[in-house]
């Protein structure tokens, strides 16, 4: 039978037949060779796939064609499922982010509530020794259990690429500070001497990085220098050189062998020794989640250790420290408008002071309602700074009304030190552009409004606050 009688009157490629024959015979006699798919009818009017080969073989003068076909159909029905397979599987992964993304204030709201009322119920019964235990016992597995799902909630936003990072101007010191006095309240362990250490020559270093995130990672290695180490010390500290920062966290725990140290950093990794039912504990997370956040960054994160000798974990990022152009950033606000909605004299005259003899409109705003009363009103702010303790109209409420009203308006809040991560993730999701703390210092207010507005006038030069 000539193939044409068993082919149907249009190839997949929606080609006719005929044409697309007399066109692949054409390549064959031109190059001497040439290979394609095909499609053919069967004996019941279904397809069968081949792959066609056509070699051109002259013989006494004459060009023949010397046609090969292979059946196909079962590999390329495979290839339809894996097909179908990923998309099904990437449909389900997408599903699984977004549904871990929405859940994460559904969580974290009764988790913060239940926690805050066994606090209270402590200091209630505080006389009574058992009862305080049982208090302990419930903060403390709240705590670990809240750790659990923010890593678990870091993880979709990693997996999902929806993940962003917040720059802001950062004492180096001070973070290592806070680092350590968040890590000290939930050590127990009496027969480990925890530490940390500054970079002495540079101590008054300010550099741009997101907090929150090196926070959180330098977190997570110390968790893990807890979790292996029974006795001894831990510390942990930074190093700072021209082009990066260097932190590390070190321990006198049970070590890594050299085959485990790649795969610690691979998802859902978990250690177990010579005793084969003693897996440590944890999500198998945390490693991998600090790869990734190193990734966003720009750095990278590895370990050395010897087995049964303690292990040192050192990740980099680059340095990139403040402007001391400090008239570059006040001309950056020249003519500006500016907003500030606080019921706080502290904050307001902090502000006050921060654009004092620059050229700018400082308006103050008692609260949320007023804020909205001036937008309703068409009144142009190129700035809003809000209180992140707003009474009335709370604070992500107003951001959300001010940002219905002006999608232009530069919105930022000013969060305090003990509410940080919440008040940074709750703020930029209800439409603010960035968040500053509470700083007792009107040069770094300007600083760090500058790295997140202007971040091309910052250079390499070391700002000292």
């Amino acid at each position: 039978t000539h193939p044409d009688k068993i082919s149907p009157e249009k190839q997949l490629d929606g080609n006719y037949s005929i044409v697309k024959a007399s066109e692949m015979i054409s390549m064959a006699r031109k190059n001497g060779f040439h290979r394609f798919d095909w499609v053919h009818i069967d004996s019941e009017g279904g397809y069968v796939y081949v792959d066609v080969s056509l070699t051109l073989i002259p013989i006494d003068g004459v060009d023949y064609i010397y046609v090969v076909w292979k059946d196909i159909s079962d590999k390329r029905k495979l290839i339809e499922e894996l097909v179908i397979a990923k998309e099904k599987a990437e449909e389900s992964e997408k599903l699984k982010t977004n549904f871990l993304h929405n859940m994460q204030h559904e969580v974290r709201t009764p988790l913060n509530a239940m926690m805050g009322f066994a606090q209270l119920l402590k200091t209630n019964v505080s006389e009574n020794i058992v009862n305080n235990q049982y208090c302990d016992t419930i903060i403390r597995s709240g705590n670990n259990l809240k750790e659990i799902i923010n890593d678990i909630i870091d993880f979709s936003t990693l997996q999902s690429g929806s993940f962003k990072l917040i720059n802001e101007n950062v004492h180096l010191n001070q973070l290592i500070i806070e680092v350590f006095k968040q890590n000290i309240e939930k050590q127990s362990n009496s027969n480990i001497i925890f530490t940390f250490e500054t970079c002495v020559s540079n101590h008054n270093a300010t550099v741009v990085i997101d907090a929150g995130r090196v926070r959180q990672i330098l977190n997570n290695l110390l968790d893990n220098a807890f979790k292996f180490t029974e006795k001894g010390r831990v510390t942990f500290g930074y190093n700072l050189s021209e082009n990066n920062i260097l932190f590390y966290v070190k321990d006198t725990g049970i070590g890594i062998r050299d085959s485990m140290k790649e795969s610690i950093f691979s998802k859902f990794s978990n250690i177990s020794y010579d005793d084969p039912s003693k897996l440590y504990g944890g999500t198998g997370i945390g490693l991998s989640i600090a790869k990734s956040i190193l990734g966003y960054l720009d750095g990278k994160i590895w370990v050395e250790s010897q087995f049964n000798g303690g292990s040192e974990f050192y990740c980099t990022i680059p340095n990139r420290t403040v402007s001391t152009d400090h008239e570059a950033v006040r001309r950056s606000f020249k003519s500006k408008s500016i907003g500030v909605v606080s019921s706080s004299k502290l904050l307001q005259d902090l502000i006050k002071n921060s654009f004092k003899d620059i050229d700018t409109t400082i308006n103050i705003i008692l609260n949320g309602n007023e804020a909205v009363s001036f937008c309703q009103n068409n009144y142009k702010f190129d700035i809003m700074i809000i209180d992140g303790n707003l009474t009335g109209m709370k604070t992500i409420t107003t951001i959300k009304a001010l940002r219905a009203f002006n999608k232009e308006m530069l919105l930022y809040v000013m969060c305090d030190d003990k509410n940080q991560t919440m008040c940074k993730e709750d703020s930029i999701k209800a439409g603010c552009n960035g968040v500053l703390y509470d700083y007792s210092s009107p040069d770094e207010v300007l600083v760090s409004l500058a790295v997140n507005m202007y971040p091309d006038i910052l250079t390499t030069a070391q700002f000292n606050v």
